[in-house]
């Protein structure tokens, strides 16, 4: 073993950097707490190069005492706390002591501050834990705060720096976050000299929103509000019609303080359970205040994990508070709705009879035409393999219906169970089928087509019919979707400025799935072409896919990623349930699926059609 030494002050100075200081980003953020700290009530960031070669953070707050300045620079000094109790009631953002020291030992570092009470004000330059120049200075009250060349000297921790957009990205989405914990602070944001960002304090929470992510946004937001001795919970959340396919807009903040907590996101995910479909999240902006002495912020480094000491208890609150702003929003819209439609839940006639009055001719709409059947063309027509049934349930029949169906579909089962399950590979030919033969009965609950074909009688389910057709247009076309110029570009909203470059530097894999897209402004990215087989209503949804896909370092589209998206824009382009169709436009599709072979089952394996022969409805009227 090597002789024990004790470091040199320059060389643990920098080690002690190295776990504060890792970013320009890690600056802004020391940088704009202390401000914070200092009861500023304006705080404005500028920085070039991604805060590279300048980091400039000015304040109005109380400034710091011309004699305290350069201990302001020392190794554990701070305002802060004082002793070990202190800990235990911490309600700063900044409070280690390290930040301001760890900052000048790897920058050139230069602070213009001046207190209220003092005539002047002093200026300070430290270069790597240098002490280069110290002058009494006429200046404003509060602090500005220079850094420059950051980690001059240890230049090898330059290369593990990110891009300057990327960087830039990072502190914009810190100082937004700090924006929202602190309403009562104007925040100004300049990149490379263009104001990029700018908050007016305001008493509601909602305006500082606004300033960020806009009016659209706000206007789908629902209030939470608790109020209680020992926790108060405030915040927004989004409606299930402004929720996303990807984790976006999610801000948790504790005392004001930003922190991660996916035991708090998963309650909250968990409150719309029942809600909203499976891989759906909303949007939430949460404020959690507890008495100092239940939270502990002393957990990471970076302070942004904090340990409850009632966690079970403040969980099932802000679960409890959530799901309760959820289901006054979907009540009131209940009320609303009865109250304009108020009329008895059943109506009897006198006589079971039918009468032509309340008979409503089925109507088409010719707009549901071209957008529900555009890749339904003629095609080859195959050899039919003799379908067997599977066992199925279609629900909402009468009991005798029921009945009925259920016996059928079970003797099915039962001989088809006594059969050897061998599949024959048969060569596809060109046959002749009588298609004169072939008639749609019709459609039940606005889904299933009924039709029949010399002894068969079909059951086929029309989206996932139309979705597998789709489907396999799209592989055929291997990626290279036609687009279509819309006239009124779609804004999608995106969780921050990091998403946004993150897109932005990716426009060659969205160009390949039909999105033409360029930046809007702020977090908002501007779709201009979408795959033209996609309604323009249903490309947000599969463009959220895309972009979750690349937050999860999944640029390199797999086989396996590629077949999900080619069945989540063929789900998004396939006519729907309750979407009316003419006879003839489902006549045309279950033609083309009965008569083709390979369409059995939609991409997501759930089944196309059943077919039921003429013979077991023979046998269960006992006409044979």
């Amino acid at each position: 073993m090597a002789d024990i030494c004790l470091l040199k002050k320059n060389v643990f100075e920098l080690i002690a950097a190295g776990e504060v200081v890792t970013s320009p980003f890690c600056v802004v953020k020391e940088l704009v707490e202390n401000s914070i700290d200092a009861n500023s009530t304006h705080i404005l960031v500028e920085i070039k190069n991604g805060g590279k070669s300048l980091i400039r953070v000015v304040d109005n707050g109380i400034g710091i005492k011309n004699k305290q300045c350069k201990l302001a620079f020392l190794t554990h000094s701070t305002s802060k706390i004082k002793d070990e109790e202190d800990l235990n009631k911490i309600k700063t953002l900044g409070f280690r002591g390290e930040a301001l020291s760890s900052i000048a030992a790897v920058s050139k570092v230069l602070i213009t501050t001046k207190t209220k009470k003092e005539n002047l004000g002093c200026r300070f330059l430290i270069e790597g834990s240098l002490e280069k120049e110290f002058d009494l200075v006429n200046c404003s009250d509060g602090t500005t705060i220079e850094v420059r060349d950051i980690f001059f000297n240890v230049p090898a921790r330059l290369k593990f720096l990110k891009s300057d957009s990327k960087e830039a990205g990072n502190i914009q989405d810190i100082l937004e976050k700090l924006a929202l914990s602190n309403p009562n602070i104007s925040f100004d944001f300049k990149k490379d000299g263009k104001k990029i960002m700018q908050t007016y304090k305001s008493l509601n929470k909602k305006d500082i929103l606004f300033n960020i992510y806009g009016k659209e946004f706000c206007d789908g937001l629902i209030d939470l509000n608790l109020n209680e001795e020992d926790i108060k919970i405030e915040g927004f959340i989004t409606d299930k019609e402004h929720c996303k396919s990807y984790k976006s807009v999610q801000h948790i903040f504790v005392n004001s303080r930003y922190v991660k907590s996916k035991n708090i996101a998963n309650a909250i995910e968990d409150a719309y359970s029942g809600i909203i479909e499976k891989g759906k999240y909303p949007c939430f902006i949460i404020y959690i205040n507890v008495p100092l002495n239940q939270v502990d912020v002393n957990v990471h480094p970076n302070k942004t994990e904090v340990r409850f000491s009632k966690e079970k208890d403040i969980l099932n609150k802000i679960s409890f508070v959530v799901r309760e702003a959820i289901f006054k929003k979907i009540n009131s819209f209940l009320i609303e709705k009865n109250l304009e439609n108020i009329r008895p839940a059943y109506e009897f006639e006198e006589s079971f009879e039918f009468k032509s009055s309340s008979i409503n001719p089925y109507k088409s709409k010719d707009d549901d035409i071209l957008n529900g059947f555009k890749y339904l063309s003629t095609a080859k027509i195959k050899k039919q393999n003799e379908i067997k049934p599977k066992e199925t349930r279609i629900e909402n029949l009468t009991s005798l219906q029921e009945e009925m169906f259920n016996s059928i579909v079970f003797e099915e089962v039962q001989e088809e169970k006594k059969e050897v399950e061998k599949q024959e590979i048969v060569e596809e030919k060109e046959l002749k089928f009588n298609t004169s033969k072939f008639r749609v009965i019709g459609e039940i609950f606005k889904l299933y087509i009924l039709a029949e074909f010399e002894e068969d009688f079909i059951i086929i389910d029309k989206h996932a019919a139309h979705e597998r057709i789709i489907y396999e247009k799209i592989k055929q076309e291997k990626e290279n979707l036609k687009r279509q110029i819309l006239i009124s570009p779609i804004k999608i909203l995106l969780g921050s400025s990091v998403d946004c470059d993150l897109v932005l530097q990716n426009r060659d894999i969205f160009l390949r799935f039909g999105f033409l897209i360029d930046h809007f402004e702020g977090h908002y990215i501007l779709i201009r072409e979408v795959p033209l087989i996609l309604a323009s209503e249903d490309c947000s949804e599969v463009f959220e896919e895309m972009v979750s896909n690349l937050k999860n370092k999944k640029k390199d589209l797999t086989p396996e990623k590629l077949d999900s998206l080619y069945s989540l824009i063929s789900c998004k382009a396939a006519i729907k349930k309750n979407q009316i169709n003419s006879k003839e436009e489902l006549k045309t599709l279950a033609e083309k699926v009965y008569f083709n072979p390979q369409i059995r089952n939609c991409p997501h394996s759930r089944p196309v059609i059943f077919i039921f022969k003429k013979e077991r409805f023979d046998k269960k009227f006992e006409r044979k």
